[in-house]
């Protein structure tokens, strides 16, 4: 059976979820078995909240919250406490997991365990359960009678905690307040005071892209409308050539108008070749642009503007 010695005060079993030292025998859960066995294999290595899901629970089909996991770490740090084991050697480190110190010196090896633990012995469903001392006998009356000594005599249970509930974490785990986790596990506390500026943050991130996304459909609304009208009044249509002139206007100047205006213009078209003429919605002005490029919304058409009053026509 594999044995996992702690330091020199204890012995830890994997295979039966046992903890000896000096003659007192600490029964673990199978989820703290389980991350205390991950956290030795990776001693020295900040062990992740995932690794630990996954090893001691999703590969049995479980899911559990954070509550469990921080509860199996606490029952853990409380039985090596009771083995002798004084120094913090499980160490939280806050938001990435958990590492089991170096300062502890940990050795595997292989041996015939003293006493079998029998298949039907009843499991709690979380944390750490009764704690009971072992005696081997007493070698000399046992060498003195000649006869059979039992390996294995119970004692009376030695509680680790008085105070620790032996109450399935899974019923725990339905409370919606969490009041029990928050008040025997401070580790529970710190993880959810942890997790509200990231939570803050990532609302305001949400909040932010959503003013953002509507800003900018206002704005783009804002530029379709704009395009839209300005493209209504400045559509021009060319009408014809006069005197090396390109003679263009607006859906609102009819061609006699256009006709009359551009054999008033008096100026060469030797620079300045194409005429704009616009006639105004109910307008007295009728405005005149001589340029020397086709007017576009990027270019630099390059005019020069007239103004006429239209009862003059």
């Amino acid at each position: 059976m594999k044995k996992i010695s702690i330091g020199s005060d204890a012995v830890f079993y994997p295979g039966k979820r046992e903890i000896i030292s000096h003659n007192q025998t600490l029964k673990l859960h199978s989820s703290a078995s389980y991350c205390f066995e991950l956290l030795i294999a990776r001693q020295g290595e900040i062990v992740d909240h995932e690794s630990f899901y996954q090893y001691a629970w999703r590969r049995f089909g479980m899911e559990v919250s954070a509550n469990a996991l921080y509860q199996s770490i606490s029952l853990v740090r409380k039985a090596l406490l009771a083995s002798g084991i004084r120094q913090d050697v499980i160490r939280t480190i806050p938001r990435r997991g958990f590492m089991l110190s170096n300062a502890i010196l940990i050795e595997e090896s292989t041996s015939v365990p003293v006493a079998a633990i029998p298949d039907n012995t009843p499991l709690s469903a979380e944390g750490l359960e009764n704690v009971s001392t072992e005696d081997a006998g007493t070698p000399d009356s046992s060498q003195a009678s000649g006869q059979d000594v039992p390996q294995h005599i119970p004692e009376p249970a030695l509680q680790v905690d008085e105070n620790m509930s032996e109450k399935p974490v899974t019923d725990a785990l339905h409370n919606a307040s969490g009041a029990a986790y928050n008040t025997g596990y401070p580790e529970s506390a710190a993880l959810a005071v942890g997790e509200l500026p990231a939570q803050q943050a990532i609302y305001t991130r949400n909040l932010l892209m959503v003013v953002l996304t509507v800003m900018t459909i206002v704005m783009c609304g804002m530029a379709i409308v704009t395009f839209s009208l300005y493209r209504k009044e400045m559509d021009f249509v060319k009408r014809f050539d006069m005197n090396g002139c390109e003679i263009y206007g607006n859906e609102k100047a009819d061609n006699s108008l256009v006709a009359r205006i551009a054999i008033d213009i008096h100026s060469g078209c030797t620079e300045r070749r194409k005429i704009y003429i616009t006639a105004f919605t109910n307008g007295e002005r009728i405005s005149v642009l001589q340029c020397k490029n086709a007017i576009s919304l990027f270019g630099s058409p390059d005019c020069v503007s007239y103004y006429y009053i239209r009862r003059k026509w």
